[in-house]
Formats: C-alpha cells, structure tokens, sequence
C-alpha cells in the first residue's frame, strides 16, 4: 500500500510539474510575446516622433513658402494697381486729345469748305475778269 501511495504521488507530482512546465513554458512563451509587442509599441510610437517631428519641419517651410508666395503676390497686385491708375491716366489723356483733335478737324474742314467756296468764287471772279480783258482787248483792236 504504501509503495503505491508514494508511487501515485510521485506519478502526480510528476505530472504536476510537467502542468508546471507547460504553464512555466506558456507565461514564458506569453511574456515573450508581451515584450515582443512592447518592443513593437515602442518601434510604432518612435516612428510616430519621427514622423510628427518630419511634419512640423514640413509644416513650418510650407508655411515659410506661403508667405513667399503672399509677399510676392502683394507685391504683383501692388504694381499691377500702380500700372492700372498709369494706363488709366494714359487713356484718359489720349480722351481728351483725342476729343481736341476731332474739334480741331472739325474746325479744318469747315475752314477748308470756306475756303473751297472762296476759290471757287476767285476762280469765277477771274474768269469773268479775264472774260471782261478779253472784250477790252477786243475793243481796243478795233478801234
């Protein structure tokens, strides 16, 4: 009996510390596999540093570059404001010579048509002065 006794403890104390082993192995394995995703985490969250650190650094010359680009622009629409009010002036100008020289020829035509009128009664005044020299010198010969 009592070889038995002490032969089933031992079988269960075996088998104990083979459940033992096995729990021992798994909590092993388990840990393992704990800081296995530890060390992921850790990898993810440096990543995660070195990315937001990149953005920043992306962010702030995105930034710099758009108030290039701003300063530049206000500067364009600042002389594209100062040459608009130049062609502005320049157009009202031509305007108002423009309008002098329509007045001025239309001056010069009526100053031409008078003077068209005159020569034409030159011209008939001559001819009828020429008209009256050749009956004078007609007469003239005849007596």
């Amino acid at each position: 009996g009592r070889a038995r006794d002490q032969a089933a403890e031992l079988e269960h104390l075996r088998e104990s510390r083979r459940r033992t082993g096995r729990l021992v192995n798994e909590a092993e394995e388990h840990n393992r596999s704990d800081q296995s995703r530890q060390e992921q985490i850790d990898f993810d969250v440096d990543a995660e540093r070195q990315l937001h650190v990149d953005l920043k650094k992306e962010l702030t010359l995105l930034r710099d570059e758009l108030n290039k680009i701003g300063h530049e622009a206000e500067a364009k629409i600042g002389s594209a404001n100062i040459r608009i009010v130049a062609l502005r002036d320049e157009r009202n100008e031509f305007a108002e010579q423009t309008k002098h020289r329509v007045h001025a020829n239309r001056r010069l035509r009526i100053e031409r048509d008078e003077l068209k009128t005159k020569k034409a009664a030159l011209t008939d005044e001559k001819e009828a002065l020429m008209k009256s020299l050749e009956e004078l010198d007609q007469t003239c010969n005849i007596a």
